[in-house]
Formats: structure tokens, C-alpha cells, sequence
């Protein structure tokens, strides 16, 4: 019988096609078959089978293209009720993505996939982060899950990059997800318009993410703002679960500073220069999703407009909780030496709330309970705008530090609200841009616009005397009390275009502020009389615009407002209230003023 199946013996090297031959003459035989081919699973961790994606043909050597290994690994574990796909360490090269316009429709962000998500229950499982490295290298989603809405999607221990460049006119998305529940743990996902996105018609029962990072490397997006054609946000997290936990993650959306990697415009093939990049949108954006939305201990720097934005046009949700996170906009010195380009006029966002720069929390939603983060070098710290106000809206913004932005937390549209145990120190080099458009001089510790019945108690607010004006004139004559024309030496050119600024007479600290208006190359017209004498030669401190709200606390039509035990010192004012509705006025008690003059005012009763 041996010498019959002689032709079996073969060498070292032709070992696996003789198995071949020997598998299937057992098989014939009666024999039992063990012998493990590509399309069965590798090992099994309970009743889920393991599919290797290397026994698919994946290489991982960094050269070959490895799409098909992985669309066929993924095939052959939707065949599973629950399934896994191990990544051994590697690095996986995807170039050939496939049209899929016939599923997402024809959206050019939409028109090619890599791996289409089964309507299983799926894990995909790498060596490590630093380890196992998934890069798409042309533009397209690299898992879509548009067409599972039943898919249960759990990634972990792996990195997945997009490689080829941002696009004016396409999107790359990392996961694109519309079934059950979503996990991700330490992932790292790099370079995508978004990194995971959930549309707005459809619902997400749950999403997890758990030290994952979400990265960028083409300087602040990489596109051209001349280009009119870009409609795509790039945000890393667009989009929400019902329940949505966010916890331990890092965002970055500028890991260059020097743009040295600024990237080619692909319409034109030219190199897009720092002064054109566009910063990017946001870094977690919830788009009207979510009923219970848990923000915990992330780091999240260098978003362009909102580094994390609840969105809900003022509806209220079970719970939103942001807390433990630490928050960063770029350095102001960077700004001036030209290498992040902010942005000089406000912009309008998804909850139709206008900011000029960036904010570091900004929620729209009622029940928002925002507690113990630090938010540093951002426009607007904290904000929350509720739109039409709610009977009661449920904010509550606790013992959080604010450094060194321009207004430190701004209520909108709310009401009953509590900000509590904050500290607030703005204290910083202000950029150029920031002085020229007079943002500099909106200098506010707590601003509230149309937020009656807010209880402010217990904040440590710290205003910067100096610094945040334009530029400096003197004053050509002596000027009396009650005078309304400020006569200096000479109007600076700018402030002759710009027709308004904001004027501060400065000796030891300034001590009289006023809107003004330029009427001649030599002569201002005051808004506010001068409340005393004021000698020639004086400092004139100004910037441009007409920004008389530079307190403390700062109150627009926000009556029944009661401010308790307040530490503020620093800027023009302690408070000021603007009430041209005569809705009532705002209510200080125990509050402890460092260095101002006894205040006197009938929209602010002072109750010590």
C-alpha cells in the first residue's frame, strides 16, 4: 500500500502542496480531515470563531496591496452570527477600494469602499496600536456599515490611517457606522475628514470609545480656502449614539505646527501654502444625536471652531455629562508668528452659534452638567445656547479653569442655569489678529445674554489690565469732566479706517473707559462723558470696535440674575448690565471686588 502512494514523498520545499493531495485521499478514504484551509477559522474565544487575516493572503509587509485578504476575510466571518478578525502586527497597504455609489448614493464622499460591515456581530483585533497598522492609501470609507443596521462593530489594539492627502472634493471617512453598538479601545485613527461618523437618520443604540486617539498631520486639514468647492467638515467624531461615552481618548488637530507637511491641492497640483490652511472644524461633534452623552478625561487640542460641540437646538436629553477633560486652542504666539491663521470673522455653527475663533465646550442641549475640565487658549472657554430658552434648562458649569481665553463662560437663551466654583484667568499674549479686530477687548469673565434667573456664586475671575489694546495716542489738551470730544496728537491709520474703537485712559491702571468715534485725524467723540479731569499728555489706551462689555460679569437682559461671593479683580469693571428691554436687574451679593471704586448702579443691586 506504501509503495502505491510513493508519489507522495516530496521535499522540504513542496511541502504544503503534497498535504493537499494526502488531505483529499484521506478524505476519500473515510479517514477524518483536520486540516485547516484559508476559509476556517484559526481558533475561537468562546462561541466566536477567529479568522486570521493572513491565512486570506494579507501580507502586512508594507508594499503589497492587501484589500482583497481583508474583503475576503470579512466575508467569510459575515457567514458568523459572531465572528473576530485578528491583525497580526504589520503594516497593511489598501489601494483598491470599490465603487459603492449604488449604496450610499451619489455623494462624492461616498462613491468608494474598502470593506463593507456585515450584519453580524464583528470584532477586528490588532497586536497593538504601535504594532498593527492599517493604511488606506486613495480616498474612500475604509468600513462601511450604511447597509447593517443590525451590526454589532468592535475594534481594538490597532492603528488605521488614511495616507493619501486631504481632497477638496471627497471624503474619507474611518468608519462609517448605522447598526447596534459601536466599541472602540486603543485605536488610533489618523488623517480622516471623519474619523467615525453616524448619519442623522439613523439610531445608534450604543457607542464606546476608550483610549483611542484621533490624529491629524496635514496641518490643520490641509485645504485651500481659496477652494469654494469644499463642503466637508473635517471633525473626527461626527454624529452620536444614543448612548455615547467618550473616555480616555486624545484628539489633535494639528500634530505639525509647522506645516512642513502641508500637503498638494489636488485640483491644481500646487503646494498649499500655511497662510491658506483652513483650521480644522471640530474634534467631537454630536450633530442633534444622543439622548445620554458621557464625555470623561479626554485631551483634546488644537480644534479649529469647536473642540467639543453637543449639539440639540435647545432640546432636553436624559443626561450630558462633560468632565475631567483638558482642552487647548493653539498658543497665541504661534498665531503671531504665522504658523496657525485664525480665523477673523465669526464663523456660524451647526447650533447657529456664531463664534469668531474657537470654543473649547460649547453645549446646546438642556440637562448639560459641565464639571472639573481645563480649557485653555480658546475664544470662548465654556458656551451654552439653548435657542428659544426652555422653562428650565438644567445647565449646571462647575468647578472648571479657565486660562487664558477671551471670554471665559457664555450662557445663551438659558435660564435658571448654575456656574459655580469656576476660575477664570485670562492672562495672555494676544495675538495680532486678535487686537486688530477688537476680540482682545471682549474681555469677560462670565457673559450672559438672555439668560435671566443664572445663579453665579463662588467664581475666581481674573481680567487682564494689559496688553489687549491695539495701540496707544496721547491727549493734545487737557480735557474737563463731562467733555465729549477727546482731542490726541494723531488717529493711527488703522483706527481712521476702522471709524469705532474703545478708549481707555491709563495712568497707574486704567481708570475711565469709553466707546468712541473717530471725526477727524486729530479728534474723537466720546460716548460716555469723562467723569473727571483729564490732563494733556495722558495715555490714551484704544481698540477697534465698540466693545463696552469688558467686565467681570457681563449681563445682557439677564434679570433676576443673582451673583454671590464672587472673587473679581482685573479689567475695566466688575459688572455691567445691559437691560434696554427693562426686563430688571441683576442682584450682587457678598461678591469680594479687588481694586475697584465703590460701584454704584440702578441695573445692579449691590446687597452686602
Amino acid at each position: 500500500m506504501i509503495g502505491k502512494f510513493a508519489f507522495l514523498r516530496v521535499g522540504v520545499r513542496s511541502r504544503r502542496s503534497a498535504t493537499l493531495p494526502f488531505f483529499f485521499l484521506l478524505c476519500a478514504l473515510g479517514i477524518s480531515c483536520s486540516y485547516r484551509s484559508a476559509a476556517q477559522a484559526t481558533d475561537s474565544r468562546g462561541d466566536r470563531p477567529v479568522f486570521n487575516v493572513r491565512d486570506f493572503g494579507a501580507r502586512g509587509n508594507g508594499n503589497a496591496d492587501d484589500t482583497r485578504a481583508f474583503a475576503a476575510v470579512l466575508r467569510r466571518a459575515a457567514k458568523e452570527p459572531k465572528a473576530e478578525i485578528l491583525v497580526p502586527a504589520g503594516v497593511y497597504i489598501l489601494r483598491s477600494p470599490r465603487d459603492s455609489s449604488g449604496l450610499t448614493g451619489s455623494d462624492p464622499a461616498s462613491l468608494r469602499t474598502y470593506l463593507q460591515i456585515p450584519d453580524t456581530d464583528l470584532q477586528i483585533r490588532g497586536a497593538g496600536i504601535d504594532r498593527t497598522r492599517i493604511l488606506t492609501a486613495v480616498e474612500g470609507t475604509f468600513l462601511e456599515g450604511l447597509m447593517a443596521s443590525d451590526s454589532i462593530l468592535e475594534l481594538s489594539d490597532l492603528l488605521v490611517a488614511y495616507t493619501g492627502g486631504f481632497s477638496t472634493l471627497t471624503n474619507s471617512f474611518a468608519v462609517r457606522f448605522a447598526g447596534k453598538v459601536l466599541r472602540a479601545t486603543n485605536v488610533e485613527f489618523r488623517n480622516y475628514t471623519q474619523a467615525i461618523r453616524v448619519p442623522e437618520s439613523v439610531e445608534v443604540s450604543q457607542m464606546l470609545l476608550i483610549r483611542c486617539r484621533f490624529l491629524y498631520d496635514h496641518g490643520r486639514g490641509g485645504i485651500s480656502q481659496a477652494d469654494k468647492t469644499f463642503q466637508y467638515p473635517i471633525t473626527a467624531i461626527l454624529g452620536a449614539a444614543d448612548r455615547t461615552t467618550i473616555q480616555a481618548c486624545e484628539f489633535d488637530g494639528l500634530t505639525d505646527p509647522t506645516f512642513s507637511n502641508g500637503g498638494v491641492d489636488r485640483n491644481t497640483h500646487t503646494e498649499i501654502p500655511p497662510s491658506q490652511l483652513t483650521p480644522i472644524d471640530g474634534l467631537i461633534k454630536t450633530i442633534q444625536m444622543g439622548r445620554s452623552v458621557r464625555i470623561f478625561d479626554n485631551v483634546v487640542r488644537n480644534g479649529g471652531i469647536e473642540h467639543i460641540l453637543i449639539d440639540g437646538g435647545g432640546r432636553e436629553t436624559d443626561r450630558v455629562e462633560i468632565a475631567g477633560n483638558r482642552i487647548s486652542g493653539p498658543d497665541p504666539a504661534d498665531i503671531n508668528s504665522g504658523s496657525v491663521v485664525p480665523r477673523k470673522t465669526p464663523r456660524q455653527t451647526h447650533s447657529g452659534f456664531g463664534f469668531g475663533g474657537m470654543s473649547g465646550i460649547t453645549s446646546t442641549r438642556a440637562n448639560t452638567y459641565i464639571h472639573d475640565n481645563q480649557i485653555t487658549n480658546t475664544r470662548i472657554g465654556i458656551g451654552a445656547d439653548l435657542g428659544p430658552a426652555p422653562s428650565k434648562s438644567g445647565i449646571k458649569i462647575v468647578n472648571n479653569r479657565v486660562l487664558n481665553c477671551i471670554i471665559g463662560i457664555q450662557l445663551s437663551n438659558t435660564r435658571d442655569s448654575l456656574v459655580r466654583e469656576n476660575f477664570i484667568s485670562i492672562s495672555r499674549p494676544f495675538a495680532d489678529a486678535e487686537r486688530e479686530t477688537g476680540e482682545a477687548a471682549a474681555q469677560a469673565g462670565i457673559k450672559l445674554i438672555d439668560s435671566p434667573f443664572t445663579e453665579v456664586e463662588e467664581n475666581q475671575i481674573e481680567l487682564q489690565n494689559e496688553g489687549w489694546w491695539t495701540g496707544t495716542m496721547h491727549t493734545k489738551a487737557d480735557l474737563n469732566a463731562n467733555d465729549h470730544t477727546l482731542k490726541v496728537d494723531s488717529v493711527p491709520g488703522a483706527l481712521l479706517k476702522a471709524k469705532h474703537c474703545y478708549v481707555v485712559f491709563s495712568s497707574e491702571r486704567p481708570v475711565i473707559c469709553s466707546p468712541a468715534t473717530v471725526s477727524s485725524a486729530e479728534q474723537l467723540e466720546l460716548a460716555w462723558p469723562l467723569p473727571a479731569a483729564i490732563a494733556k499728555g495722558t495715555n490714551v489706551l484704544w481698540s477697534i470696535g465698540q466693545i463696552p462689555e469688558q467686565a467681570g460679569i457681563c449681563s445682557y437682559r439677564s434679570s433676576g440674575t443673582v451673583t454671590e461671593n464672587n472673587q473679581i479683580q482685573g479689567g475695566i469693571q466688575p459688572f455691567v448690565h445691559f437691560d434696554e428691554k427693562h426686563t430688571g436687574p441683576i442682584f450682587s451679593r457678598h461678591d469680594n471686588l479687588h481694586g475697584y471704586p465703590p460701584q454704584k448702579s440702578g441695573a445692579i443691586q449691590f446687597q452686602q
